[in-house]
């Protein structure tokens, strides 16, 4: 601009100078002004070359003006450009994104831009011109990359443009570094853009270290594992090799359906297809696959899509289910029983947690009722009700004990058992229970000695046993009990098993139905197996049957027939001596009057007042206590004798056994009859379980706690002091 202003400036000047001359060229007409001028200016023109070299002379000196103003905006437009291109390009370079810098033949670094100086922790006045590059470079990739700038002047074309080096800044700190370089055109000068790929290493170091894992797993799971892609199989872990009988490398030139049984090819293959499209057809299901050797195999199959190289594929995990898959019958009658399972479970859960506050309402009902029976006059008319009140209450209690028995959480009470009266009394509850179209004919056995048992579990085999018999005689029949007394001298073999030798007291129950063939003997103890219809068994009976006679050491046997009914043979190890005294024993001390000092503690009312009432009446003297704590309290005060401790087992702050091992130091050798209406794993849980540890189960009656309190007190005759 300021040139043009110039250039404007001579050519008014100019324009002036030729106004000037015109004047001076008339004023010399009119006045004659050359005599006033020199001579030899005067004598040399004339004023007719004056008035036309004058304007040539100014046009020339315009047209030379013109073209020198014309060179000068040239170059001033060359110039603003080369500013413009600068400023571009070192925007350029300072945007760039990356580390960039400008390195000389020396290896001096000659430009940085902003993003090195914060990679390398160095001002640009620290770096340019002064640090060379091999200062940055860790010692492993010095050599390589010094190699790599001596080749790069030598044969430009030769070198490597990009690669990677460990970086090390300011602080010392190593960053993975991907390089791209090449020489600047007509010079010896490189340039460099430095990305920090720190990160990316790392997570690509992580990925190798998953990728690792991933393999190590897979090639060590028990499961198989495979992969497949565009119909072909791409892995295969060992697992997956032996399950097929294929190996990996096999496997890779085969579909991934080629080894399906024919009849589930369509739907594995529609379905690996779905997942080769990105879909996700069903995850899990079961088919017949056919190895190598021609063997069929059930397999689960467990599956999900995934991307391999950008492509969809499918990763499939295979478990062997062979030895578990039969039928698809064999699937239902397994959740059949598993909700079987379930209704018996909360079957036990009610009975197990009823069982303890009926137990405490039942022991005053039979409690009181027979304290009435016994101080009522016979003739009276209450003698009646009150022996019904009292019926009632033992069915109820029996009630409560079945329930128990049927959830598996009865304690069991080992006493001598006599078949034969068992079977008398059990004869009437069995008249109201089978249908009236089956007799019952009781064949018992001379001199049948008693056998170690619970009576209310071999009450259950009878009772199941003569449910079972009466199901196989629709059409009405004859149920038969027959006991008899058996000495092996040798093992007894059967097809059941093997009888050790000994003294058996032996309980037959032979029924007039239908029989049962061969397979259905063979599964009878089966738990759930059972030939009824729906809704009519759950398959538990005979399983039952058989526990209850293991656990009494016993053994049994079948025999049946198709159309010719079935006999149920029982042994048990008969013990006559020890259960006959037992016997005796209890019948002696059943009604034995007493004069000991007995401590009683239970926190249920109603069981402390009817158990001090049965206590008094049998002339006891009684200490009360309704707490563990009162009981220490009582015994404190107490300086005579004391005898017994009658306690429940589980009460608040306390329990029993707790409470027995604080008296028993207070007073070395006393002696403890537990009691409780709780179920048997719960009492086992507090202690109470093993030899030497007396127990009365709730409710009990006069006579049964009578009893119990007088066997209790003479195991031993040494008072406690």
């Amino acid at each position: 601009m300021k040139l043009l202003s110039g250039y404007r400036k001579i050519r008014w000047l100019i324009l002036v100078a030729f106004v000037l001359l015109c004047a001076t060229t008339i004023l010399n007409e009119v006045f004659d002004l050359p005599s006033l001028l020199p001579g030899n200016l005067s004598t040399k023109t004339n004023h007719a070359e004056i008035i036309i070299e004058v304007p040539f002379i100014l046009l020339v000196m315009l047209l030379l003006l013109h073209k020198e103003n014309g060179l000068f905006e040239r170059q001033s437009a060359s110039e603003e450009r080369l500013i413009k291109n600068e400023e571009k390009y070192r925007a350029i370079f300072e945007n760039t994104g990356t580390s960039t810098i400008i390195i000389d033949e020396s290896t001096i670094i000659s430009l940085v831009n902003s993003e090195f100086t914060r990679l390398s922790g160095y001002s640009r006045e620290e770096i340019e011109g002064k640090k060379s590059w091999t200062e940055f470079i860790v010692p492993e990739d010095l050599a390589r990359m010094k190699r790599q700038h001596k080749l790069r002047r030598i044969d430009r074309s030769s070198a490597l443009k990009h690669y990677e080096f460990e970086f090390m800044n300011r602080n010392n700190e190593i960053k993975n570094i991907f390089l791209v370089i090449d020489m600047i055109a007509g010079t010896r000068q490189s340039v460099a853009s430095l990305l920090d790929i720190t990160e990316r290493k790392c997570a690509e170091n992580r990925l190798k270290e998953s990728e690792e894992k991933f393999r190590i797993l897979a090639q060590t799971s028990p499961m198989a594992i495979m992969l497949y892609k565009n119909d072909k199989w791409i892995y295969a872990n060992p697992a997956a090799e032996e399950i097929c009988g294929y190996s990996a490398s096999e496997l890779k030139n085969m579909n991934f359906w080629t080894f399906v049984a024919p009849e589930y090819q369509k739907i594995v293959k529609q379905r690996g297809s779905f997942r080769q499209k990105g879909l996700q057809p069903k995850t899990s299901y079961e088919f017949k696959i056919i190895t190598k050797s021609g063997e069929s195999k059930w397999i689960l199959l467990n599956g999900n899509t995934i991307k391999i190289d950008g492509v969809f594929a499918g990763i499939i995990t295979v478990l062997d289910v062979t030895k578990r898959k039969y039928t698809e019958d064999e699937k239902s009658r397994l959740q059949e029983q598993m909700h079987k399972v379930q209704k018996l479970d909360s079957i036990g859960r009610l009975a197990g947690g009823v069982a303890h506050d009926l137990n405490n309402l039942l022991a005053p009902i039979i409690g009181y009722s027979e304290i009435m029976l016994e101080n009522t006059p016979k003739d009276s008319s209450c003698i009646e009700p009150l022996e019904e009140i009292a019926r009632a209450g033992v069915k109820a209690r029996d009630l409560v004990h079945q329930l128990l028995a049927f959830s598996r959480k009865q304690t069991l009470e080992w006493k001598p058992v006599d078949l034969n009266n068992l079977l008398k009394k059990f004869k009437k509850l069995l008249s109201h229970t089978i249908r009236e179209d089956i007799a019952i004919r009781l064949v018992p056995g001379n001199s049948l000695p008693p056998v170690q048992g619970d009576s209310g579990q071999l009450e259950q085999v009878i009772m199941n046993l003569s449910v079972n018999a009466q199901d196989a005689m629709l059409d009405g029949g004859e149920l038969v009990f027959e006991t008899s007394l058996i000495e092996l001298d040798e093992h007894l073999a059967t097809e059941d098993g093997i009888i050790p030798s000994g003294c058996y007291a032996v309980l037959k129950v032979s029924d007039t139905g239908c029989g049962m063939d061969e397979i259905t003997r063979h599964h009878l103890f089966e738990p759930f197996f059972t030939t009824k219809d729906k809704d009519m068994g759950i398959g538990l009976g005979m399983a039952t049957v058989f526990g209850i006679v293991k656990q009494h050491g016993g053994y049994i046997q079948v025999q049946s027939e198709s159309g010719r009914g079935s006999t149920f043979t029982i042994y048990l190890p008969a013990s006559p001596e020890t259960s006959s005294a037992k016997i005796n024993v209890k019948k002696k001390t059943e009604n034995r009057q007493g004069s000991e000092t007995i401590l009683l503690v239970e926190d249920n009312r109603q069981v402390r007042e009817l158990s001090l009432a049965i206590l008094k009446q049998r002339g006891y003297t009684v200490l009360v206590a309704e707490s563990g704590k009162d009981a220490l309290e009582k015994l404190r005060q107490h300086k005579a004798p004391l005898h017994l401790v009658l306690t429940d087992v589980i009460m608040p702050g306390m329990n029993g056994k707790e409470l027995f091992n604080k008296l028993s130091a207070l007073r070395p050798g006393i002696k403890v009859l537990y009691m409780s209406g709780y179920a048997g794993n719960v009492i086992q849980h507090h202690g109470i379980t093993g030899n030497g540890i007396h127990f009365i189960q709730k409710p009990f009656s006069v006579s049964t706690l009578a009893s119990k309190v007088r066997e209790v007190l003479e195991l031993d005759q040494e008072r406690v002091r």
